[in-house]
């Protein structure tokens, strides 16, 4: 008999600025700027994302039914048009009920990621803390089936430096769950507001938690199936709602008032309005795509009326895509994108709004002031200032320089700078840009040291690799020393174990250890001596460290029922097998 099984590693991202292509669109016209995409398989299916102002670039999470459904997170950079995928995602093996956990919800534990799920626009970037938001929705995988994971009650962080996946609302808070739901982040205040079931949240992602919005006024929208767009210009939200006027379906503009907490019906769209929709700061305009694209309903904040216009150019087919958090607007090139699928491959088309004669702007912003550097520890500073303004077009973000190259954008009057040296000074400006590209000059410099590391490292988690019983990997809290870490004489494992090899990742943080052979069921006890960190005068781990683990029995599943997906790798006549969290074919 021949088994064999697949490993998939992950690997890192690195984004960037704008796209000089863009800079040749019309007014008013579509362009494609991605035609060669990626194979996008069932993710097209509800599913959302987010767009990451400071790095200009969008990412997508979710979608898919029971013929496809993938939890990797797709990356696009608009500055390079191309799609980039930080790790593989989980195969279809790991849906199972046994693989799911019932403490931390919506989890495989076999990765420790979220299991996909329909998203529509319940995703959002963080700016402040520089990862992406996602909070339940429901799987139509099958773990539709198993209880309490139909529609999970789950909150999830993702962190593209890393390319992990942490969970939130750990303390498990009431927070907002259902299908077809919406949120956006709102970064006047560095909240995270979702709607969902008429009642309105906020999440603090600092401080992992959710509260409920105490609401003025009675008008409600229907957050079924809708979208909810920021105004960091109006400290409002704009919400495309479903709404039935005379028996016919069509929706409305809605808008929520941070100051006053109250929402207001604002305007009708006329019929063949989708949900999905973008707000363009400088024209300080929503639009709303009509009849599959060929039109824009523009909803004019300022007066709230309504007019439908005609676009050019290249048509996308918008029409029952439900993009939902995939047509957003690019502020750094000043254009709309939207992220279609055609052919089950992604392509983006990028559409450029004009209306009469833009507000004329001969003076940049004003230089930021009263710019202060606060070191939060050995690696974190803390850059604050005041208000930026201009008296023709509003601030729309702010850029942050240390020691005189860019390190950070954002549309707040705070920014945190990480990865760190300890015991560095370090000078900081601000400078402030306006919604058409003018910038101020760089305020007056602020200068830090960050202090000295003396927090020694510590465990924070043991994981025995069930497949392969002699393995076990070490996660630590920050980078170890290397040759403190793969000294095999700083471990020690009770019940007769025997430590045999070490080896470090190249983050640092996780040691992955080879034993002899690890007994299923029984419990150890894993002693750790002498490890240090990579502080300028080293911290050690305390003395004596322990952890308790139980190796799990193995269980291997040979499914008879699995030919067609053999098949689809070109193993016709392969049975699949699965062994815990490996998935193989044998014969």
């Amino acid at each position: 008999m021949k088994v064999f099984f697949i490993l998939l590693l992950s690997v890192s991202l690195v984004c960037t600025a704008t796209n000089p292509k863009l800079a040749t669109l019309p007014a008013n016209s579509w362009m494609i700027l991605d035609s060669a995409g990626i194979d996008i398989g069932g993710r097209n299916a509800y599913s959302g994302g987010g767009y990451d102002r400071s790095r200009n670039r969008f990412m997508m999470f979710g979608g898919g039914h029971w013929d496809g459904y993938l939890n990797d997170v797709p990356i696009f950079d608009i500055a390079t048009a191309t799609w980039n995928i930080p790790y593989t995602a989980d195969p279809g093996s790991a849906y199972t009920c046994s693989n799911v956990d019932t403490v931390t919800p919506g989890m495989l534990k076999s990765s420790g990621r979220p299991a996909s799920r329909h998203t529509y626009d319940m995703i959002e970037y963080l700016d402040h803390v520089d990862k992406m938001v996602m909070w339940s929705g429901p799987t139509y995988s099958p773990l539709w089936s198993c209880p309490g994971n139909t529609l999970p009650k789950d909150t999830w962080l993702f962190d593209p430096a890393t390319a992990k996946w942490s969970y939130g609302n750990q303390t498990r808070m009431t927070q907002p769950t259902g299908e077809a739901k919406c949120g956006a982040y709102c970064s006047f205040d560095s909240l995270y507001y979702a709607y969902s079931n008429d009642v309105f949240y906020s999440y603090n992602a600092s401080l992992d938690k959710w509260s409920q919005v105490s609401l003025t006024g009675s008008y409600k929208p229907s957050g079924y199936d809708g979208s909810l767009i920021p105004s960091r210009k109006r400290a409002q939200f704009f919400m495309v709602n479903p709404k039935t006027v005379n028996n016919v379906s069509t929706h409305a503009v809605s808008v929520y008032d941070v100051a006053s907490r109250s929402w207001s019906e604002q305007a009708v769209l006329p019929v063949g309005s989708m949900v999905y929709s973008g707000y363009d700061e400088v024209w300080d305009d929503l639009l709303i795509p009509n009849e599959g694209g060929s039109k824009f309903v523009v909803f004019h904040a300022k007066d709230s009326s309504v007019e439908l216009i005609t676009t050019k150019g290249v048509l996308p087919s918008m029409a029952g895509d439900r993009c939902y958090g995939r047509f957003f607007y690019d502020s750094a090139d000043s254009v709309f994108l939207y992220i279609a699928v055609v052919n089950y491959k992604t392509r983006v088309y990028a559409y450029r709004y004009r209306r009469g004669a833009p507000v004329a702007d001969v003076t940049p912003p004003t230089t930021p002031q009263n710019v202060n550097a606060t070191a939060l520890s050995d690696t974190v500073v803390q850059i604050s200032w005041n208000l930026s303004t201009d008296p023709e077009n509003p601030v729309t973000r702010y850029i942050v320089f240390s020691d005189g190259k860019e390190v950070g954008r954002t549309d707040t009057l705070t920014y945190r700078d990480s990865a760190l040296t300890e015991l560095t000074r370090y000078l900081y400006t601000v400078a402030a840009v306006n919604a058409v590209q003018m910038k101020s000059s760089q305020s007056t410099p602020a200068a830090v040291t960050t202090s000295a590391n003396t927090i020694p490292p510590s465990l924070v988690t043991l994981s025995p690799l069930i497949a392969r019983c002699s393995t076990i990997v070490l996660t630590f809290t920050e980078p170890l020393d290397s040759a403190s870490a793969v000294n095999t004489t700083h471990y020690s494992l009770d019940n007769n174990g025997i430590v045999r090899g070490a080896a470090l990742s190249a983050d640092g943080k996780t040691v992955t250890l080879t034993s002899a052979p690890l007994s299923f069921t029984a419990s150890y006890t894993i002693t750790l001596n002498g490890i240090t960190d990579r502080a300028k005068t080293p911290n050690a781990i305390a003395a004596g460290t322990k952890l308790l683990f139980t190796v799990p029995n193995a269980q291997l599943v040979v499914d008879y029922g699995a030919s067609a997906a053999a098949n689809r790798f070109g193993m016709a006549g392969w049975t699949r097998v699965i062994m815990d969290a490996y998935v193989g074919y044998m014969s």
